[in-house]
Protein backbone atom coordinates (compact mmCIF):
# COMPACT_ATOMS: atom_id res chain seq x y z
CA UNK A 1 0.00 0.00 0.00
CA UNK A 2 1.58 3.74 -1.47
CA UNK A 3 0.81 6.59 1.65
CA UNK A 4 1.68 9.78 1.40
CA UNK A 5 3.99 11.27 4.02
CA UNK A 6 3.48 14.92 4.98
CA UNK A 7 5.04 17.46 7.92
CA UNK A 8 4.38 21.04 9.11
CA UNK A 9 7.34 23.27 8.27
CA UNK A 10 7.74 26.43 10.65
CA UNK A 11 9.13 29.22 8.66
CA UNK A 12 10.31 30.81 12.21
CA UNK A 13 12.41 27.39 13.28
CA UNK A 14 13.27 26.33 9.74
CA UNK A 15 12.35 23.08 10.49
CA UNK A 16 9.33 20.64 10.00
CA UNK A 17 7.32 19.07 12.83
CA UNK A 18 6.51 15.32 13.27
CA UNK A 19 5.87 13.38 10.23
CA UNK A 20 2.35 11.71 9.61
CA UNK A 21 0.78 9.99 7.00
CA UNK A 22 -2.29 10.38 5.39
CA UNK A 23 -4.38 8.55 2.25
CA UNK A 24 -3.75 11.72 0.21
CA UNK A 25 -3.61 15.67 -0.06
CA UNK A 26 -7.28 16.15 0.20
CA UNK A 27 -7.57 14.77 3.83
CA UNK A 28 -4.05 16.18 5.00
CA UNK A 29 -5.58 19.89 4.35
CA UNK A 30 -8.70 18.98 6.01
CA UNK A 31 -6.93 18.09 8.96
CA UNK A 32 -4.27 20.52 8.59
CA UNK A 33 -7.56 23.24 8.15
CA UNK A 34 -9.01 22.13 11.00
CA UNK A 35 -5.52 22.97 13.38
CA UNK A 36 -5.57 26.24 11.63
CA UNK A 37 -8.56 27.10 13.34
CA UNK A 38 -8.31 25.72 16.57
CA UNK A 39 -7.78 28.65 19.21
CA UNK A 40 -5.53 26.76 21.46
CA UNK A 41 -3.66 25.39 18.66
CA UNK A 42 0.15 27.07 18.18
CA UNK A 43 -0.10 26.92 14.22
CA UNK A 44 -3.44 29.27 14.46
CA UNK A 45 -1.99 31.69 16.73
CA UNK A 46 0.92 32.36 14.34
CA UNK A 47 -0.33 31.66 11.03
CA UNK A 48 1.74 33.08 9.03
CA UNK A 49 4.71 30.86 10.30
CA UNK A 50 3.30 27.54 8.91
CA UNK A 51 2.95 25.36 5.99
CA UNK A 52 1.84 22.02 5.16
CA UNK A 53 4.38 20.08 2.86
CA UNK A 54 4.52 16.91 1.39
CA UNK A 55 7.43 15.02 1.89
CA UNK A 56 6.80 12.02 -0.45
CA UNK A 57 5.36 8.35 -0.25
CA UNK A 58 5.86 5.34 1.47
CA UNK A 59 5.50 1.83 -0.12
CA UNK A 60 4.13 0.02 3.11
CA UNK A 61 5.10 -3.42 1.65
CA UNK A 62 8.85 -2.69 0.93
CA UNK A 63 9.61 -0.06 3.10
CA UNK A 64 10.60 2.32 0.14
CA UNK A 65 10.20 6.04 0.49
CA UNK A 66 10.06 8.14 -2.36
CA UNK A 67 10.82 11.67 -1.80
CA UNK A 68 9.02 14.34 -3.78
CA UNK A 69 8.59 17.58 -1.64
CA UNK A 70 5.92 19.95 -2.54
CA UNK A 71 3.65 22.88 -0.53
CA UNK A 72 0.28 21.75 0.07
CA UNK A 73 -1.20 24.51 1.86
CA UNK A 74 -0.37 27.55 3.86
CA UNK A 75 -1.77 28.36 7.09
CA UNK A 76 -2.91 31.70 6.54
CA UNK A 77 -4.99 31.06 3.99
CA UNK A 78 -7.53 29.66 6.90
CA UNK A 79 -8.72 32.62 8.36
CA UNK A 80 -10.73 32.75 11.59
Amino acid sequence: MIKKLYSVYDKKAKATLQVFEMPNDLVAIRDFSQLCVKEDCQIAKFKEDYTLICLGELDTETGVIKSEVREIAKAEDYAN
